[in-house]
């Protein structure tokens, strides 16, 4: 059994804005809040440009289902900001910060198979422009869909599985991110120490 101090952590604690005065936390929630809202009407304003009739074409159905994971994406970091900015609770729990990494991860890699999904489509469209009709029919474009958003499951899974922390749980980070995670759960990180 390995020696050293080993402690079970509940929660993390998030620093980065916690030393600031409460007057520019405030204006921080409201810059981010601000510029969240933009990026979020903007994403909506492309889903819905690309629901009309005539832009039915594989390219926009892609750019449709990006635009999801993209408000998703938003969601799960900036939710978890904002929320700090506001309460001032620099807490978070452990299963929130799991859930909140699960979550990373698994739109982080879904969108990484949907831009290979659309760099298909797109290679499709070049070489075999007369059979592109064909090929990239509604059902294969489910498929691509299907297939581009899977892969996030498992690997968000794997990613994200629950082991042992060691005795640091302050984080200097407005939301808990792979790094300062993967330096909490490694057993041996000289970098863990000089972070702090």
């Amino acid at each position: 059994m390995a020696g050293g101090n080993w402690t079970r952590v509940s929660e993390f604690i998030l620093m980065s804005f916690s030393s600031l005065p409460t007057e520019i936390q405030l204006l921080l929630f409201l810059t981010f809040l601000i510029i969240c809202l933009v990026t979020l009407i903007g994403i909506g304003l492309i889903i819905l440009v690309t629901l009309v009739d005539h832009l039915h074409s594989p390219m926009y159905f892609f750019l449709r289902n990006f635009s999801f994971l993209e408000i998703d994406f938003n969601l799960v970091i900036v939710s978890q900001m904002l929320g700090t900015l506001l309460a001032q609770d620099t807490t978070i729990s452990f299963p929130g910060c799991a859930m909140q990494m699960y979550f990373f991860f698994f739109i982080g890699v879904a969108e990484c198979f949907l831009l290979a999904t659309m760099a298909y489509d797109c290679y499709v469209a070049i070489c075999n422009p007369l059979h592109y009709p064909v090929i990239m029919n509604q059902r294969t474009r489910a498929k691509l869909a299907v297939a581009s958003w899977f892969p996030g499951f498992p690997v968000g899974t794997v990613l994200d599985t629950k082991q042992t922390i060691i005795n640091k749980s302050d984080m200097t980070t407005v939301f808990s991110k792979k790094y300062a995670i993967k330096c909490l759960f490694w057993k041996h990180c000289k970098k863990c120490s000089d972070m702090h």
